[in-house]
């Protein structure tokens, strides 16, 4: 195997992909012997005294092809997006992009599921309001107490469950009357 075949035929398949309008193949043998080169370059780095040319030389080229391969699994990501969000069939994927694109069309499905119920529904739309209570579990004896709220709460014994007002659960968390409880 020689490295800068690999080299050529990286940036070979980085050029197509990028010129393409459908995600390219990329042969099975040139992702072993990327794996085996790379693992061959960080073998020589731990063997190589730090600071040497050597080292250097060795970091710049694992930096130069992680770089065109983050490149280029950008450039497949915009086109597996793209595909998703047009309901296309794609071909070509990797496996971890297989599992991608099938998550992706399922959150793309739940979104359309999401608006064909507000279309049927439009108070879906209203925004939910953001919960003023917290629950508390008392870890001693409270009497009644008025809300910030107005509203009367207790007594209370120890180990009673309430939701309380925010304010006032945090003022009985500080003074270790309550200890709030963590939903879901």
């Amino acid at each position: 195997m020689q490295d800068n075949n690999i080299y050529e035929r990286l940036l070979e398949l980085w050029t197509r992909e990028r010129s393409s309008e459908t995600l390219t193949k990329i042969p099975e043998e040139l992702i072993k012997e990327l794996s085996t080169h790379v693992s061959l370059i960080r073998r020589k780095l731990k063997l190589s005294e730090r600071g040497s040319i050597n080292a250097a030389l060795r970091n710049s080229e694992l930096h130069m092809i992680q770089r065109i391969l983050e490149s280029l699994f950008k450039v497949r990501l915009r086109k597996i997006m793209t595909s998703g969000a047009s309901d296309g069939q794609l071909e070509n994927l990797l496996s971890f992009e297989r599992r991608f694109y099938n998550i992706l069309q399922r959150a793309l499905q739940s979104h359309l599921d999401s608006v064909k119920s507000i279309l049927s529904n439009p108070l879906l739309l209203q925004p939910r309001k953001e919960s003023k209570y917290e629950v508390v579990i008392f870890l001693k004896q409270s009497p009644r107490i008025v809300g910030e709220d107005l509203v009367s709460y207790g007594p209370f014994q120890e180990g009673d469950i309430a939701s309380l007002p925010v304010e006032n659960a945090n003022l009985l968390a500080r003074r270790n009357i309550v200890r709030r409880v963590q939903l879901g």
